[in-house]
């Protein structure tokens, strides 16, 4: 994947994450931030004005102006006008509100300083004015942008909160009827007007560059980012996607005396994304699953080399995928011997190779430094030199180490190449021993998707290779927290293991549940201790379920429907345009508005 398509998808965290402070907070935090804001707020800015009577009046205002309009009209207009709308219920009725209220309320706090400098600055009715001109234009850019309803419906769902804290200004002060009106009136219209000229220039725009709606693509965004539910939004991916081949690795251990299978470790060079549940983000657990209810033994799943490109589009190609996985877990084990694990390293890469029969598993790494993903063209260079004796290389991504949003340089990506190559060189000649294999797996308790650990947990794939021991570390998460790897493979040596290694799955099921600055937090950035303790106990538990085993690494091509560069590169960059562009020139065109429309007014 190349360095601009990858830092396009990070630079969109920080909207990701904006979208979700204002749209995910429970009724109760959301009544309760209503109350401060909208009753201290005003009593702070009444105080500021008239320090003797302020604080009472300030009360008052906060309760008759904007706190009780807003807990009338929100549940009515929820009701009444968008009960039917998929992206507006009461609670996100009451956030938008909650969202007009600090802005109303920062311009009131605001106007009672003019107030103090200039007399001729009346308060509260021009505070309140100005308040009108901020509020109205980004409520109507919300509403129109995100609401189905129709047009009527969205207006007056727009206003409906404004209006409402205007009677309760009347109701409150003396103040002129004719002055308020004029002010909802102008502000109404100029919010309605730059509303529609925005969205009608991202909407003409989108088409051009996505030959679909940007509006309605944005709405099935919303849908799966606030709801959950992501048909619709796949189904605009599997417009946009393209087909695409991917390789599926599987490494089946099997008992000797009983033929059950003990442990799995599968390698597809699928990307788990873009996120959350949307196309293959939460494949590697499902994969997981389907392996575990096949064969009832315990199943890991190592991201294999892949960018955000190879990302599936829907659940119906990952249905494709499992499928296949499921026709190759009937090969039966062929090998009952293995290698050992033979290291190379080349600049700042590492590379394993491990032999079973006439397959290669090779994991790869530039570990600790910050490592991501390993271009595709590296896996498809490297099966294409593989030496003779391989039929089947598969190629983990390790995916081990991350403390910053980074890029895998040209220079790293050679070095990766080289470490594999001479690994895979090193084996020649190398003697294979029987093997016994001990698998266990933990989730360690308090730890859940939002301190990044998927629901696969922990699995430890604990070889016996003739007088050596070898261990495979796989955790179900998106990367791993700079340090961790070499802190597990320490604590794995002092078990007696020979060599190992540490993988990660990439599960983006992570993705987008905190407001970190990688969108997740990487393995072991939260709490290493307890991930450190709980792999001491699992490996314990693995080295006690030793037993013989046969061997079995195949692999196969599957045809699937993917993201691809071109789309990817065309959507990330025109979402990140629009939503620099809407960052950038939101705030100072209300302002500006707001100004102007103020000046007009006084």
């Amino acid at each position: 994947m190349s360095e601009d398509n990858y830092l396009r998808i990070k630079k969109t965290t920080p909207y990701y994450n904006a979208v979700r402070r204002i749209a995910f907070p429970s009724t109760e935090k959301i009544l309760i931030s209503l109350i401060v804001v909208d009753v201290v707020g005003t009593a702070i800015a009444f105080f500021t004005v008239n320090p003797a009577s302020g604080l009472y009046e300030g009360l008052l205002a906060g309760l008759l102006v904007f706190l009780i309009p807003t807990l009338v009209s929100g549940p009515i207009s929820a009701h009444m006008l968008v009960a039917q709308d998929p992206l507006f219920f009461p609670r996100r009725v009451l956030a938008l509100s909650l969202f007009g209220s600090m802005l109303w309320i920062a311009m009131m706090l605001i106007g009672a300083v003019a107030n103090r400098i200039s007399s001729s600055f009346l308060f509260p009715s021009h505070a309140f004015y100005l308040g009108l001109f901020v509020v109205l234009p980004l409520r109507s850019m919300a509403v129109f942008s995100m609401s189905t309803v129709s047009l009527v419906r969205r207006v007056i769902l727009t206003i409906s909160d404004p209006f409402a804290c205007s009677l309760g200004l009347v109701l409150f002060a003396p103040v002129s009827l004719s002055g308020l009106a004029t002010s909802l009136s102008l502000a109404g219209v100029v919010s309605f007007v730059f509303s529609f000229a925005f969205l009608v220039y991202v909407e003409r725009r989108g088409i051009q560059v996505l030959d679909a709606s940007p509006l309605r693509v944005f709405r099935a965004f919303l849908r799966d980012w606030l709801d959950g539910n992501f048909s619709t939004f796949e189904e605009y991916l599997e417009i946009f996607g393209v087909d695409s081949s991917i390789n599926i690795g599987v490494l089946s251990f099997s008992s000797k005396a009983t033929g059950l299978t003990r442990g799995t470790l599968v390698v597809p060079n699928f990307h788990p994304g873009p996120f959350l549940n949307v196309g293959s983000s939460a494949l590697p657990y499902m994969i997981k699953r389907v392996v575990e209810s096949t064969t009832g033994g315990i199943a890991a799943v190592a991201h294999g080399v892949s960018g955000h490109h190879l990302n599936l589009v829907s659940e119906h190609e990952n249905e494709k995928v499992m499928e296949r996985i499921r026709s190759m877990l009937t090969i039966p084990s062929r090998s009952s011997e293995a290698g050992p694990i033979i290291r190379s390293t080349a600049g700042t890469a590492t590379a394993t190779c491990q032999v079973f029969g006439s397959s290669a598993l090779v994991t790869m790494t530039v570990a600790p430094e910050d490592t991501e993903d390993i271009d595709f063209e590296v896996g498809e260079l490297l099966r294409k030199s593989a030496p003779e004796p391989f039929k089947c290389v598969a190629l983990i991504d390790a995916h081990n180490s991350l403390g910053r949003v980074t890029v895998m340089s040209r220079e790293k990506l050679n070095d990766l190449a080289a470490a594999a190559k001479h690994a895979m060189k090193r084996t020649k000649g190398v003697s294979s021993h029987p093997v016994s294999v001990g698998v266990a797996q933990i989730i360690p308790d308090g730890f859940t998707l939002r301190e990044g650990m998927g629901p696969g947990g922990i699995v430890v794939f604990w070889m016996n290779v003739g007088d050596r021991c070898f261990a495979y570390l796989v955790f179900d998460s998106n990367n791993m927290a700079t340090g961790l790897r070499e802190r597990l493979l320490n604590i794995l040596k002092e078990a007696g293991a020979t060599d190992a290694e540490v993988l990660t799955s990439d599960t983006h099921m992570v993705n987008g549940i905190v407001s970190a600055k990688l969108g997740y937090y990487p393995i072991g950035a939260i709490d290493p201790e307890l991930v450190l303790n709980s792999v001491k106990r699992v490996t314990e538990e693995a080295k006690k379920d030793l037993t013989p085993v046969n061997a079995s690494l195949s692999c196969a091509e599957l045809q699937v429907r993917t993201l691809g560069l071109v789309s990817l590169s065309r959507l990330t960059g025109f979402v990140l345009r629009t939503a620099r562009l809407t960052f950038a020139t939101l705030f100072p065109v209300v302002l500006v508005i707001a100004a102007i429309s103020f000046a007009f007014l006084i």
